[in-house]
């Protein structure tokens, strides 16, 4: 017994030590991360897809000179009359957080929106990181991590002035309460995926697809009798029956927090060009091309640009490597 003692704290303290190492490697991923995307900060937003920018830019300028009744007349007529000729697309919440800290500073400054939007991409990663160290370990959600915060596409479009960077963070955000309500299956956690996923799809409507097949992912695998769960854990977690599940308040409280803001805003509040817009820039409006082969060979073209295939494959086989549960989320 007394040989013991001695090689149990030795094990205590590397342990506490690989905890420290891991902590600190995670912190400054987050540190380097923050720097790349910050770098060259006065930047015009031409880099990636400036249409797109500098019609967020347009938005924001004229939220902005509302506001500053004292301005020049011609600037702030100017100002008005360009942002009224933009076209309703998603509900513009970047762009107000950005005229909102114009009129703080006093200035127009642009490249606020890029510290808003890398900020964006640091929330939505600490939620990745949480998921995978939940779903694997510590040490392989580290590579998860630096993929997402190092991928040259991923820093390139976390500065962009659009909504996009938005959308990932709440559709991370959305994948991590869910994860964690199919641990708990808590109201707190229900809300939270629903209030979350809600948020996705207004800010920017192509989430649904993300969040809808996370949600049906990790419902789905709810169902089924208790004999399916692989240990005493999932067992108190898993429903018991469909019929219960499809009675549990807590799933219909999340699918509503989920539909309902993007289903009154687009359908109901935005008027006909928001409408359009879903029909127009969705799969609503291309839904055949899906069934053909050249629609996979064009993702496959538009992926191999975006990282390596082999990435791709890889990620695909991992998901057999991880609980049904986790497997659920991912597949969805």
């Amino acid at each position: 017994m007394s040989q013991m003692k001695p090689q149990s704290t030795t094990d205590q303290a590397m342990l506490k030590h690989s905890r420290w190492v891991g902590a600190l490697i995670v912190v400054l991923i987050f540190v380097l991360g923050l720097l790349l995307r910050l770098t060259d900060l006065d930047d015009p937003p031409l880099g990636f897809n400036p249409t797109r920018q500098l019609r967020s830019a347009i938005i924001a300028r004229g939220m902005y000179y509302t506001a500053q009744k004292e301005a020049d007349p011609l600037q702030r007529h100017q100002a008005l009359t360009h942002w009224k000729m933009m076209e309703r697309l998603e509900p513009s919440v970047l762009e107000s957080m950005v005229a909102a800290t114009y009129g703080l500073v006093g200035e127009e400054l642009v490249w606020v929106a890029r510290v808003y939007t890398s900020i964006f991409w640091l929330i939505g990663a600490a939620a990745l990181y949480d998921i995978a160290r939940r779903m694997t370990s510590a040490l392989a959600a580290l590579f998860g991590l630096g993929y997402f915060m190092f991928l040259p596409f991923s820093i390139l479009a976390s500065r962009s002035f659009q909504p996009d960077p938005g959308m990932i963070m709440l559709v991370l955000l959305t994948g991590w309460a869910l994860f964690r309500w199919s641990e708990a299956r808590t109201w707190r956690w229900a809300i939270l995926a629903g209030i979350m996923g809600g948020a996705a799809a207004l800010v920017k409507v192509m989430a649904a697809f993300f969040i809808g097949g996370m949600a049906i992912g990790i419902v789905t695998f709810s169902f089924g009798p208790l004999s399916d769960a692989q240990n005493d854990k999932e067992k108190r977690w898993r429903f018991t029956n469909l019929e219960f599940s499809l009675g549990n308040l807590q799933i219909w409280a999340m699918a509503a927090l989920m539909v309902a803001p993007a289903l009154i805003y687009y359908l109901v509040g935005s008027g006909e060009q928001s409408s359009s817009f879903i029909v127009n820039w969705t799969i609503l409006s291309r839904w055949r091309e899906v069934l053909t082969p050249s629609f996979f060979m064009r993702w496959l073209i538009r992926v191999s640009s975006l990282m390596e295939p082999s990435v791709v494959l890889a990620a695909f086989v991992g998901t057999f490597l991880v609980s049904r549960r986790s497997r659920a989320l991912l597949w969805g």
